[in-house]
């Protein structure tokens, strides 16, 4: 949630980020409009789970799986990636946020050499 948050005020700020990972965000917390920051809803009810990446950053990666309280899923502005058979502790080492993440890097890294 919080790579969320901080893209947000960074967005408010009129300042910009070439790359953002969330990786397994809660499914009781929202970014979007009429959702308090830090508020806590019903997994499932209303705008509970659901964030929507910032246009001020250049990449948004978002990384979920379904156990509670992670699962939180991006509906705009992002790339949504599932990383089945892991839970919500889980998630951080799995080959896949590992490998995506490196790569986003490195792309940024390069991108910034040139």
């Amino acid at each position: 949630m919080d790579a969320y948050y901080i893209a947000d005020e960074l967005a408010a700020e009129g300042l910009t980020a070439p790359l953002f990972v969330a990786i397994d965000p809660t499914d009781w917390g929202s970014n979007l409009p009429g959702f308090g920051t830090w508020a806590v809803g019903i997994p499932g009810e209303g705008n509970a789970g659901k964030w929507k990446a910032p246009p001020n950053i250049g990449r948004f990666i978002n990384f979920h799986q379904p156990s509670y309280p992670g699962g939180g899923i991006c509906i705009g502005g992002g790339e949504d990636i599932a990383v089945p058979g892991v839970d919500h502790l889980g998630i951080v080492n799995s080959n896949t946020v590992r490998a995506v993440t490196l790569d986003a890097i490195g792309k940024v890294l390069t991108a910034e050499i040139r």
